[in-house]
């Protein structure tokens, strides 16, 4: 079944524009990687612009003209890919799977996939997902079983972290504290969806990001948020990938610091890793920890607008950061972080 996201204003149309003229074009431990250059920037809570007002994912999938300013342009493509319908024994309790591609952007050659949050569902990611379409990418927000979290699994077993999010991953059975199966596991339900979207979808290019039932990882940007922010990590650091971008996360941490796997060797180049978190939320100490053995730098600085993000790997605002339900209005009530994510899907 196919439920076609809300098109935009106007108003969000001269929003793209304004932005386009201000972007400048099992593991063993060992030691942190050598951070990237660019060090960690700040984000003014409210820097300005924007593309619409803040409101629900239900407004999103077909509310008025007045609600629909995040959803893509008319000349996107949206799908919801029903997971159950890319193969039988595949689970439909984690959602469907929110695919948009837009032909009027030139493509970057990248797949952006999206892991959401704990609790949390493709569909509660319409906006950010818009974002990284009107960067050229084709996306795919992915559901897959992000609950229970890791964290509630392992507690202060600082191995035991890994060993969760590679089942989770591959669906191989790793750890006596989770059990996914190979048919919900993430590679696997990646990898069905492209199939789908490659037999229900011609002609978009799909197939590009899968070769039978392999995803092609170093032409994929993934993305997670809060739970699914530790997923994106451990696929950066076990899978090469063209970009890990961390939304508040990942949390992986005991009382001695971060979890064993962070500091691991990673096959994604440091160079690739990208983060942003809002620095006021209860859980930033354990996040700033993990990005800094990460590799994505140490300092902090306040910008005031989108070209101040120069070569940054870290964003910091003081604002929540991801998903639709969360964010705070910044002026006129439009969105906070979302030069940010701008930023963060420059291709």
């Amino acid at each position: 079944m196919i439920a076609p996201l809300a098109r935009p204003t106007a108003r969000a149309l001269v929003w793209l524009i304004g932005w386009l003229v201000l972007i400048p074009a099992g593991c063993v431990v060992n030691p942190v990687p050598t951070p990237g250059s660019g060090g960690t920037t700040v984000l003014a809570g409210d820097t300005g612009g924007g593309i619409g007002k803040t409101n629900d994912a239900a407004a999103d999938l077909g509310g008025t003209a007045d609600d629909a300013t995040a959803a893509p342009n008319s000349d996107a493509l949206d799908s919801f890919v029903p997971a159950t319908d890319t193969q039988t024994g595949v689970s439909g309790e984690f959602g469907d799977h929110l695919a948009i591609f837009d032909p009027a952007v030139p493509s970057s050659g990248d797949l952006v996939v999206l892991l959401p949050g704990s609790n949390m569902q493709p569909k509660d990611y319409s906006k950010i997902l818009w974002v990284a379409a009107q960067r050229g990418h084709r996306v795919l927000g992915l559901a897959y079983p992000a609950n229970p979290s890791a964290a509630s699994l392992c507690g202060e077993n600082s191995t035991c972290y890994e060993y969760v999010r590679h089942e989770v991953l591959d669906g191989q059975d790793r750890s006596d504290k989770i059990k996914v199966g190979f048919n919900n596991c993430i590679e696997q339900r990646l990898a069905l969806a492209l199939q789908w979207l490659v037999k229900h979808r011609p002609g978009q290019g799909w197939g590009n990001y899968v070769a039978g039932s392999t995803p092609l990882w170093q032409n994929i940007v993934v993305v997670g948020h809060g739970e699914g922010a530790g997923h994106a990590g451990f696929i950066g650091k076990v899978r090469k990938v063209a970009r890990v971008v961390l939304l508040q996360g990942p949390l992986d941490s005991t009382a001695q610091g971060p979890a064993a796997w962070i500091a691991s060797a990673a096959q994604t180049p440091a160079s690739a890793w990208f983060g942003l978190a809002d620095k006021t939320a209860g859980d930033f100490n354990k996040i700033s920890a993990n990005w800094i053995a990460l590799g994505l730098g140490t300092s902090w600085s306040p910008v005031t607008g989108l070209g101040a993000f120069g070569s940054a790997h870290g964003v910091v605002s003081e604002s929540p950061v991801a998903a639709d339900a969360e964010l705070q209005a910044g002026s006129d009530g439009d969105p906070a972080p979302m030069p940010a994510w701008w930023y963060l899907f420059t291709p």
